[in-house]
């Protein structure tokens, strides 16, 4: 899902990510739609230019929620006088409820109909899909909440945390203390002690079992803060047995009793006024927030039918994107005779708008209806990667055709908002449903097949399941006497988890009374039965085995993912599967050995047994299965071999062999036979060579062998003409294959990632060879220069070579002007003088000496004629890096490349920059240029981030008030500022964060005290510095952190440092004379308003 406005950083990345949508929509057009049809809208695809930055900016506003935003600030920004939990709940209330007149729907005054919001007299409804957790969201981006929690800010899914007490300690264990493994026993003590005496704020999403977050009371602060999202409000009654919020009167959040540290303050969302959802519908149907003329009346009465619920209005208008007036008044009317799916859901108001979308999916192609079904299948709240997706939707027969028209359909979902979308921490594109989108997905599922009236544009007539016997999602089951039938005609049973007792007790269910069904004909002598499933994932329901006395003839998808227990497959059930094509065992960690009868299934397609770490074997005839396409074997690292009969999977496009080690022994004989390949991974094999028959699959498009003994690439990588991306990280070669003399056919790579090996160069025409490169990474290598023909990749977005002993860049570098980011910094370890080659150092003498003859020509001889001495400074220019036409470029990293003049001149002209990283060594050799030739910082207006090492010049320093976006400065190596404590930061209004580091000077700028919009300040190697009382700290309003690190010579913090209004956190570390500390701040700790992190200090401390 895309979180943030127009002006978020990561919007530009993630709009030019999106667009592999809409090129696959362009190339599957003839397939989903008309191709020669005038209007894109009609085809039903995500409009082009409206799609990403759109919803971003509807992402960003809340349309009708700003009033609770504001009221949940307000109450958590009381300090220790306001309540210890808020609670959020969306709820609205009948007439009968309270005895009094109905709350306005709206809550604006609106008249909006709410006949189907109130569907019981006298009962407070559970609502969802109201805003509830994108009220929070927005509140953990609001810089306010994320100052006055120093300690943290901490978001829990207790769904997606299994739904008990332990995995939610242990989610949030491992958030406090960033830990990964696996924790056993009892880790309440750990996490009660990783709160103590800390300001944070913590969000349980929601919960529906208060006892499942009881102990979080006891385990927070006086200063932390609980918020917890749940659609049932009684989850707030009791805290100990003592009653939290009130049934009656105005929420607690309007009337904050504080002097109550038990009480609960209870924010209750109603729905969205006419107003408001008159501008959210229409922000999604006509990408304004006002409906054209002719359309005015239509989304009034479609914004009434919609009862203001926000979930129900997106959906609708996201429908609606496009369509003519007819299109508008059906769907009005479907709205109107719109009819509940499922009677035990009390939020049917919101069942009835989503079942009309969902109805109308048909329209656009018949197939998405089933795709929207199958997202089901995987636990709420996941992150499904679209990779994953697309396979196992490719794999079935619902979809059938190509992973781009599959791609394609998706993008259709994501475009009438029934599918979220994002990228995860390592860049990878996932996807996930509302909750109660799914739940609408499962009420669907848990209907037989036999109750579908028909599917054609919008004319799915549904009948509840609990009126014909089937089995509910919530594990109820049917009447006696039905229940043979029912488990043997549904098509689809999604029982996953988290593995809580409801969800549970559903897969359980279901398995009895299939096997109740097998055992019963058994014993009557009647053949094995068979049921009519053909999709089944019961994921993350802690079963222990899959073992079934019925045949599955129809069955095509089975998901057994993350079921830890997991160890027993059933040899007669998966033999009877004969048209299964998809398989997922993943993280399923107990399972030692498959069945035998997996080798039999002809039609099977994707095969994911990745994270099984203790299975020991595959079946001898694994080559058997000529259709397979996908084999998973990620962290299989038990597996004792690989067998030889792999090379015989000649359909198989996807082969992950992570960590197989025993994967390397065949390798070389049958990897040459897999010619249809197209994503190899084969990191962490310890192999010292990849095999040359390699260069036999003419297909591949990844190829990732990291994490290995490689010294040397096969030249026949060069044929791989298919080749998209290459990660050879984390490996011994010497050298790379590419080069314009050797015939290559890398026209398609686009991402090359060579870091942590032993390269001493790159070859020469390596530009030449990768023309289409996008990303280059060849960090910590001991490289000493780049080639020039880099400059041929005009295509070269990012270029990373951290940890190298490069000096200078290659002037021809200007010539990628799409390159973004820009990243060069010296190793650890590595001196001035060291890699610098005889080459480079005489470049770099030749430079210095070239500007120092021109400034002594120039004193020398003032009336020199103006084309001689621009002769000279054309030349100098030419032999260095000219950054005046990298114009893309935004985050800028150049510490080990000391720039000279021309360099730096060109560089201060590129405006789009937010961060820049460099070294002033050669700044020097501006001093007395004329004032055309000064350089300064005023060009850079988007400039954010600013981190400056070596000595800067004091011509730069007025330009610093000129940045007006500047919130972070960084200044290293001070030592050669003599009067540093007459510098001055008055200017520097806007400043947010301020660190220096290494001075020798015995004195603080006192101008400090001036930037009253800082909020941390760090002061590191000063070693000559006794005290900071010369600053003001009483005027640092905003200041949060301070710390003082490596001073060895400070005496006593700052007098007036407790006197900094909003001070949460003081570091202190290897100061060793550091004996004093003042009164005030040693209130503040006693108060437990401000932590005290200190090491290697004079204790005790004394107070004065």
């Amino acid at each position: 899902m895309i979180d943030g406005g127009d002006d978020c950083d990561d919007c530009d990345e993630i709009r030019n990510r999106f667009q592999i949508f809409f090129q696959i929509q362009d190339e599957s057009g003839k397939i989903l739609g008309d191709p020669g049809s005038s209007d894109p809208m009609g085809m039903g695809f995500v409009p082009r230019g409206w799609g990403v930055d759109e919803r971003s900016a509807i992402a960003h506003k809340l349309y009708g929620l700003e009033k609770h935003l504001e009221r949940l600030k307000s109450v958590l920004l009381m300090g220790p006088k306001g309540p210890k939990v808020v609670g959020i709940v969306g709820t609205t209330q009948n007439k009968g409820a309270t005895g009094g007149s109905a709350p306005e729907v709206g809550g604006r005054g609106s008249n909006l109909s709410h006949k189907r919001l109130v569907e019981a007299s006298g009962t407070v409804l559970k609502i969802g899909g109201i805003g509830k957790t994108t009220l929070v969201r927005t509140l953990f981006q609001d810089p306010d909440i994320q100052r006055n929690f120093s300690g943290g800010m901490f978001w829990v899914d207790v769904r997606k945390s299994s739904g008990d007490a332990f995995a939610i300690q242990k989610s949030l264990w491992k958030q406090l203390a960033g830990v990964k493994s696996l924790v056993d026993g009892d880790i309440f003590p750990m996490v009660k002690k990783e709160l103590e005496d800390k300001r944070v704020l913590i969000v349980f999403d929601d919960v529906s079992d208060p006892e499942t977050i009881r102990w979080a009371y006891d385990a927070l602060s006086d200063a932390g803060r609980l918020v917890i999202t749940t659609r049932d409000e009684h989850v707030l009654g009791t805290n100990g047995g003592a009653a939290l919020t009130p049934t009656t009167g105005p929420p607690a959040a309007e009337r904050p009793t504080a002097s109550d540290r038990a009480q609960t303050a209870v924010l209750r969302l109603s729905t969205m006024g006419l107003e408001d959802s008159m501008r959210l519908l229409c922000r999604y149907a006509f990408g304004s927030e006002e409906p054209p003329p002719r359309f005015e009346s239509l989304a009034d009465s479609v914004c009434r039918e919609c009862g203001g619920l926000p979930l129900a209005l997106t959906v609708i208008g996201s429908a609606l994107h496009g369509k003519d007036l007819d299109s508008w008044k059906y769907t009005l009317r479907r709205l109107q005779g719109a009819r509940a799916i499922g009677e035990q859901f009390s939020s049917s108001s919101v069942f009835d708008c989503l079942r009309v979308a969902f109805d109308g999916l048909s329209m656009d192609d018949p197939r998405l209806q089933d795709l929207f079904l199958d997202l089901a299948a995987f636990p709420e709240n996941e992150h499904v990667l679209v990779d994953r997706l697309i396979l196992l939707w490719t794999s079935s027969r619902d979809v059938g055709g190509s992973e781009n028209e599959a791609l394609a359909l998706l993008a259709l979902l994501i475009s009438r908002s029934l599918v979220q979308w994002g990228f995860d921490a390592s860049g990878k594109a996932f996807c996930q449903m509302h909750g109660v989108l799914r739940d609408l997905a499962l009420e669907i599922t848990s209907i037989t097949a036999k109750d579908f009236k028909g599917k054609g544009h919008g004319g799915l007539s549904l009948k509840l399941a609990s009126k014909v016997g089937d089995l509910a999602v919530g594990g109820e089951p049917a009447p006696a006497g039905v229940h043979d039938q029912d488990v043997a005609r549904r098509e689809r049973v999604f029982l996953t988890g988290p593995a809580s007792g409801e969800v549970l007790s559903a897969a359980s269910q279901w398995m009895e009374d299939v096997t109740a069904l097998g055992l019963a004909a058994r014993r009557e002598g009647q053949p094995v039965p068979a049921i009519d499933a053909r999709k089944v994932s019961l994921m993350a329901t802690d079963i222990t085995s899959f073992s079934l006395p019925v045949s599955i003839p129809k069955l095509e998808v089975l998901l057994l993912g993350k079921n830890a227990q997991l160890a027993d497959l059933s040899h007669d059930c998966l033999a009877s599967c004969q048209q299964l094509r998809a398989i997922d065992l993943s993280n399923c960690t107990a399972l030692i050995h498959l069945p035998k009868s997996l080798a039999t299934l002809r039609e099977l397609r994707v095969l994911d047994l990745s994270g099984c770490w203790r299975l020991r074997l595959l079946p001898d005839s694994l080559g058997s299965l000529a259709q397979l396409r996908v084999l998973n074997l990620h962290k299989c690292k038990s597996l004792r071999s690989v067998p030889r009969s792999l090379g015989q999977l000649v359909n198989l496009r996807v082969l992950d062999l992570c960590g197989v080690e025993s994967a390397a022994k065949i390798l070389p004989f049958e990897i040459g036979r897999l010619t249809r390949l197209e994503r190899l991974d084969l990191s962490g094999l310890t192999m010292g060579a990849l095999p040359p028959e390699i260069g036999n699959l003419c297909r591949l498009q990844y190829l990732c062998a990291k994490n290995n003994h490689l010294e040397v690439l096969p030249s026949e990588v060069n044929g791989l003409d298919q080749l998209t991306t290459l990660d050879v990280s984390s490996n011994r070669l010497r050298e790379l294959p590419f080069s314009a003399s050797v015939q290559s056919s890398l026209d398609r790579l686009a991402y090359l990632d060579a870091s942590c090996n032993n390269l001493k160069e790159l070859p020469p025409t390596l530009g030449l060879a990768l023309t289409q490169l996008t990303m280059l990474n060849v960090s910590y290598n001991p490289l000493e220069t780049l080639p020039c023909s880099i400059g041929q990749m005009s295509e070269l977005r990012e270029l990373h070579a951290w940890g190298t002993s490069i000096r200078l860049l290659p002037p021809s570098l200007s010539a990628a002007t799409n390159l973004k980011v820009l990243k060069v910094r010296r190793g650890v370890g590595v001196s001035e003088d060291a890699g610098g080659g005889g080459e480079i150092q005489a470049m770099q003498r030749s430079l210095s000496g070239l500007f120092t003859a021109q400034r002594h020509s120039e004193d020398q001889l003032p009336r020199r004629k103006e084309d001689e001495s621009g002769d000279d400074e054309a030349a100098a220019e030419d032999s260095c890096l000219d950054f005046s036409s990298l114009r893309q470029l935004v985050d800028v990293d150049l510490e080990a490349c000391p720039l000279p003049p021309p360099a730096l001149r060109s560089l201060m002209t590129v405006s789009g920059l937010r961060s820049l990283t460099f070294d002033c060594r050669n700044a020097d050799l501006m001093k007395g240029e004329a004032p055309a030739h000064a350089v300064d910082f005023s060009g850079l207006q988007c400039l954010e981030h600013l981190r400056i090492s070596s000595l800067m010049p004091s011509s730069l320093w007025p330009s610093l008030g000129q940045l007006p976006k500047l919130r972070e400065l960084e200044l290293y190596n001070l030592s050669a500022i003599v009067r540093f404590a007459r510098l001055d930061f008055g200017h520097l209004r806007h400043l947010e964060v301020l660190k220096l580091s290494g001075s020798n000077s015995i004195m603080f700028p006192v101008t400090v005290g001036k930037l009253t919009q800082l909020r941390e300040l760090l002061v590191k190697g000063f070693g000559r510095l006794t005290h900071c009382d010369n600053v003001n700290f009483e005027q640092l309003t905003c200041l949060e952190k301070v710390s003082w690190w490596g001073c060895s010579s400070i005496e006593r913090l700052p007098k007036t440092l407790g006197k900094a209004s909003k001070l949460t956190s003081i570091v202190v570390g290897h100061c060793p004379r550091l004996s004093f500390v003042p009164k005030d701040v040693a209130e503040k700790l006693k108060k437990r308003q401000v932590s005290f992190f200190t090491y290697n200090i004079c204790e005790p401390v004394k107070y004065f």
